[in-house]
């Protein structure tokens, strides 16, 4: 239907009323497309020419086309408001909940459909219309979070791939983080104009030479001069490879040292190291972010249960699911935990999750005067 057709809709006053009366009687398929088409067409607000009642009917007519009828219809329907500025709200968010079938242009296009609509199918809906949310000409930073939450790789290539796509810190840091273990991620996120500072300064730190100096290029920085007074930036893998022929305790001390300088020392980063084979730099690593000894951390790691290694690892700052991680690879390192079921895991990780946070830094404080880790149970409240 042209440009004239619904123009002449929105004049035509009872013929048009009429006209979709008559469309409304016709059961075909071909019947109903045609209505959804000419319902579509007609800006209910900009109607004066037609009655209450008239109106009334019309809005009836578009709620039975919503509830009752066939996809194509409903497709039909949404097709036709997909690009208007002033199709109604409440039929735009309908039709954005539907299947994809229906809601596709509605979730690519609907300049009508707000913030907390996308974020909600964003959220509860299918792969599929998250693809088509990420293909909007433009997507608002919490629309970009809860589609970079959902963690799924052509998705975030998709908002990675979008211009419009205003990328929260939190999600540029989650992404960055992802794309080491996806390296599908570190192409487009390097082409980025608008990634943190932070976010760079991590990145120059392990992407490859090429993309390296790509980033280099674009956010202006020196990388061997540093950025805003701090020392210059390392890389981690040369730093690694650069192992000398020393002691490999002392060695691992350094290699933290230069970490913690260049404030490369995360919990991130030590359990990439721990899953690296650096396993004594991720000890040494770990007993600098908890602030406790390293025999300490040894022994936490090595010869206690799971509270006590949970304790360290809130102390140190970890997120639950790397918490996660650890458990799964350090286990087969510690004969006390060797038969130990899903089940402990399991409760391990509520205890990380749900210890009271009084709690967890009196035994941080207890374990400080020691090396040897007192069971969470025996410190004194």
């Amino acid at each position: 239907m042209g440009h004239g057709t619904v123009q002449s809709l929105k004049r035509g006053g009872a013929t048009t009323f009429n006209h979709l009366v008559a469309l409304a009687e016709d059961p075909s398929v071909q019947g109903r497309s045609a209505l959804a088409s000419s319902v579509g067409g007609l800006t209910l607000a900009s109607a004066p020419e037609m009655s209450a009642a008239e109106t009334k009917t019309v809005d009836q007519i578009i709620h039975h086309i919503l509830r009752d009828a066939e996809s194509a219809v409903r497709r039909a329907l949404a097709d036709r408001l997909a690009r208007e500025p002033d199709a109604p709200p409440e039929i735009i968010r309908k039709l954005a909940r539907d299947e994809i079938s229906v809601a596709e242009p509605i979730l690519r296009w609907s300049p009508v459909l707000d913030d907390p609509t996308l974020v909600e199918v964003a959220r509860h809906a299918s792969l599929r219309h998250r693809l088509a949310i990420a293909a909007r000409p433009a997507l608002s930073a919490p629309v970009v979070d809860a589609l970079v939450e959902q963690d799924e790789e052509s998705v975030i290539l998709a908002v990675l791939g979008n211009a419009g796509a205003v990328l929260s810190d939190e999600a540029a840091d989650a992404i960055a983080e992802a794309a080491k273990d996806r390296p599908s991620y570190q192409g487009p996120l390097v082409a980025r104009e608008d990634l943190p500072k932070p976010v760079v300064e991590m990145l120059v730190t392990w992407v490859s030479a090429a993309l390296r100096d790509e980033l280099v290029d674009r956010y202006g920085f020196d990388v061997s001069a540093g950025q805003n007074g701090k020392a210059p930036i390392v890389d981690v893998d040369s730093l690694l490879a650069s192992r000398p022929n020393k002691g490999e305790e002392a060695w691992a001390r350094e290699v933290v040292d230069t970490l913690e300088e260049h404030d490369l020392l995360t919990t991130r980063i030590a359990l990439d190291l721990l899953k690296e084979g650096e396993v004594m730099v991720f000890e040494v690593a770990l007993a600098r972010l908890a602030g406790l000894s390293l025999q300490l951390c040894r022994r936490v790691l090595y010869e206690s249960g799971l509270e006590c290694l949970a304790v360290a690892c809130r102390g140190a700052g970890f997120a639950d699911a790397d918490f996660a991680a650890l458990v799964v690879l350090v286990q087969p390192s510690n004969p006390f935990r060797a038969g130990e079921s899903l089940d402990v895991r399991q409760s391990a990780l509520r205890y990380f999750n749900e210890a009271d946070s009084e709690a967890i830094d009196r035994i941080m404080i207890a374990w400080r005067r020691t090396t040897t880790p007192i069971p969470p149970s025996q410190v004194p409240a």
